[in-house]
């Protein structure tokens, strides 16, 4: 007896404990249940205020591959980014949104991959591949706004009134360049914002060597070339000619769903004047190579404008035009020829002014010595698949020697550059040779005693006019020769 009531007095105990301790955990599982069930209506009443109605698949493929001095590939990485970029609307904001949705990438290649320089950034790019293509057409925005009408009215049944943004508003201004066909208007820019940046558009009806230059940051900036023309389907050609101590990027861009290659090249060296800089290649169906040029001033800023680089890269395309005629290539031609000119002859007068420096006589004449390096383009065998003269232009060379002419006389050659300042030296190095007679009477008493065929130039010309005079007459009158 005395046990049961032990038993039962130490389950009374129990239950006074127990009874509390339920009633406190059923009251916070009530309340917790209650906060996170406001979270989650919190968080339908944020997503219904979004409609996503249409959707824009894509795959971004990007093979980068590193080469050696040999041009032996030495690492290599490939990888397909599958990209779901859906189109709505945010009736809260009133903004039309995308939405970015990626599954699991499909990875190609990998070898030696932890050497190659820049693949987070192309790998992190895949979201603005699947935008820009989503963007560029306003069928896309169109069907968008179709399937949110739709829904709407199947939830409130009723129509609304709503018109989407037009598809510019998620690019740049239209560049409108001098070539027809070719068109640049790049996605949005993040980092080289407009308080950051410079733009020069050449002229629509003359030629210069930059058809659009992009500066910003310190000293960096991005520009966009004519290259040259290739018959057929040289791209892989190309390709094999830029791969030596380079990594290439190979990949594809879409524009009213036409596919084109798109090339990248980043010498591995990191010396001289390739250190943190980057080009792209892009060819039209007409031949026309382009080329795209990225330099930074340091690593630091090469790394933080290289998303905004790929973004205007991938943002240009070439329209298909009747009766296309590219002027610009025939005036480019011109200067290449006009530029080659200017090479030869400034050889030929820092050879002459070699001559001239060691007698005193450029001195002497007030003539001014040229300093300025040489920039020329490469003299090479041209395969059978390129279009051009002889002189055609090596791609790296192009900027630098134009630029150099640029800074020197501010504006693009002429046809007979320097022919003046070559003819000038030649008439002095001539005249070097000659002696003349004393044509005055009154000669200081230091030449009394030299015979006259003793003078030279300098003792009867102060100025290139009066050797001109001596040339024009044949040497004669003044001279023993």
């Amino acid at each position: 007896m005395i046990a049961y009531l032990k038993a039962k007095l130490a389950l009374f105990l129990v239950l006074i404990v127990l009874v509390p301790l339920l009633i406190g955990g059923f009251y916070y599982y009530l309340t917790a249940m209650k906060v996170v069930q406001g979270n989650l209506n919190v968080n339908k009443i944020t997503s219904e205020s979004r409609i996503y109605s249409y959707s824009v698949f894509s795959d971004f493929y990007f093979r980068a591959t590193k080469y050696d001095d040999k041009g032996e590939r030495i690492a290599m990485y490939g990888e397909v980014i599958p990209v779901e970029t859906r189109i709505g609307f945010d009736f809260k904001e009133s903004k039309l949104r995308l939405q970015h949705r990626s599954t699991d990438s499909m990875v190609l290649n990998d070898m030696n991959s932890h050497d190659i320089r820049s693949i987070k950034v192309l790998r992190d790019f895949a979201r603005t591949f699947g935008e820009i293509l989503a963007t560029q057409d306003g069928y896309y925005f169109d069907k968008a706004l179709d399937g949110i009408l739709d829904m709407n009215k199947s939830l409130y049944g009723e129509d609304l009134k709503l018109e989407l943004p037009e598809v510019v508003s998620f690019y740049e201004p239209l560049v409108n360049l001098p070539i027809a066909n070719l068109k640049l208007q790049p996605y949005k820019l993040d980092a080289i914002t407009s308080n950051l940046k410079t733009v020069s558009i050449a002229p629509l009806d003359d030629w210069q060597p930059n058809l659009v230059e992009f500066h910003f940051g310190e000293n960096d900036s991005i520009y966009l070339q004519y290259a040259g023309r290739f018959q057929g389907d040289a791209v892989d050609q190309l390709r094999d000619s830029l791969k030596k101590s380079a990594i290439l990027v190979d990949s594809v861009k879409f524009h009213n769903n036409s596919l084109s290659r798109l090339i990248f090249s980043i010498k591995s060296l990191d010396t001289g004047a390739s250190k943190n800089q980057i080009d792209a290649y892009m060819m039209d169906l007409n031949g026309y190579l382009y080329l795209l040029r990225f330099r930074a001033f340091n690593e630091q800023s090469f790394d933080r404008y290289l998303p905004d680089f790929l973004k205007i890269a991938y943002s240009i395309y070439f329209e298909d035009i009747q009766g296309f005629n590219n002027w610009f290539v025939s005036k480019q031609a011109e200067a290449e020829e006009n530029y080659a000119t200017y090479i030869e002859n400034l050889k030929a007068i820092k050879d002459l002014e070699k001559e001239l420096l060691d007698v005193g006589l450029l001195q002497h004449f007030g003539v001014q010595a040229h300093e300025q390096p040489i920039y020329e383009y490469k003299i090479v065998n041209q395969p059978w698949w390129h279009i051009g003269s002889r002189n055609s232009q090596n791609l790296v060379r192009f900027d630098e020697a134009f630029k150099n002419f640029y800074e020197i006389y501010g504006r693009s050659p002429s046809q007979n550059e320097l022919e003046q300042e070559l003819a000038d030296r030649k008439l002095l190095v001539e005249a070097m040779s000659k002696k003349f007679s004393d044509p005055s009477a009154e000669r200081n008493s230091r030449r009394f005693w030299q015979s006259s065929s003793s003078l030279g130039i300098q003792d009867i010309c102060d100025n290139l006019e009066c050797v001109r005079s001596l040339k024009k007459a044949d040497w004669k009158g003044n001279s023993n020769d």
